[in-house]
């Protein structure tokens, strides 16, 4: 490897870790023109490529990394991620498979097979790759938490909803500032009957992310289902302002006032 191939990739890997992408990548480029074998030149700009929304051209970076080293776990997991992103998840599997192979200890490839598992409804597959996981790297504590929600939203795909809700408070112990997980968390209780803890999570959703529709839109549906029908419009209101279709939105309040009504 040329020193002037080092030094245009380190320049890169400087530029990336600031955000700057597209610079990286040139970077990159010059690296690869320096040393057309440096496999982690293509990798990194694959990583670019990718987080700048183009996954059919990380695609191609991996191919090449993992064609220059194919004993390199992180190109093939990399190469899961964004076959995943294009909604390939048995290829996205195949890769993180691969990973695996190389390095049975690689934690982030059983996060990320576990995901794809979610995604194609295996569920209980996918709480094995969380599990393992969470054995394999416990002290990362922004995996973990992600580790954490995921199997929570397999949990609650199941009906497990007690195990989610155990799974999301986890989560929350490591990051008290994801909004989603108070949403997951909210919809758990909600699914438990647990109404004043619903809308104690959707509050704070709400506080958290106060321009996303949904934590009114589910704040909404249970202020109706316990009769509280002036909180239930206003928040009906705000979801309706913030871009969720009104139509539907109504029609979901109107069945669950009749679903009230016949119970009664």
């Amino acid at each position: 490897m040329s020193a002037e191939a080092m030094q245009h990739y380190n320049a890169g890997v400087e530029l990336e870790a600031q955000g700057r992408l597209q610079e990286a990548i040139a970077k990159y480029d010059e690296a690869i023109r320096h040393d057309p074998q440096f496999a982690p030149a293509y990798n990194n700009r694959g990583n670019c490529n990718l987080h700048l929304g183009r996954p059919q051209q990380a695609i191609e970076d991996y191919d090449k990394a993992i064609g220059l080293d194919a004993q390199d776990p992180l190109s093939h997991m990399n190469r899961g991620i964004a076959y995943a992103n294009l909604g390939q998840f048995q290829r996205a599997i195949q890769d993180y498979n691969s990973a695996l192979s190389l390095n049975p200890q690689y934690s982030l490839a059983y996060l990320n097979r576990g995901n794809a598992f979610v995604l194609l409804g295996e569920h209980q597959r996918a709480i094995q790759d969380y599990d393992q996981a969470l054995r394999l790297d416990p002290e990362s504590q922004s995996a973990s938490a992600l580790t954490y929600k995921n199997r929570g939203i397999a949990y609650a795909n199941l009906g497990q909803f007690q195990r989610a809700v155990q799974d999301y408070d986890q989560a929350l112990h490591l990051d008290p500032r994801d909004a989603a997980v108070y949403l997951s968390r909210g919809t758990a209780y909600l699914s438990l009957n647990q109404f004043q803890q619903a809308i104690q999570d959707y509050n704070q959703a709400v506080l958290l992310n106060p321009n996303h529709p949904q934590p009114y839109i589910s704040r909404a549906m249970v202020h109706t289902i316990v009769g509280r029908h002036d909180l239930a419009r206003a928040d009906t209101e705000r979801a309706v302002a913030l871009g969720f279709d009104r139509a539907s939105l109504e029609q979901t309040i109107r069945e669950l006032k009749a679903m009230g009504s016949a119970e009664r």
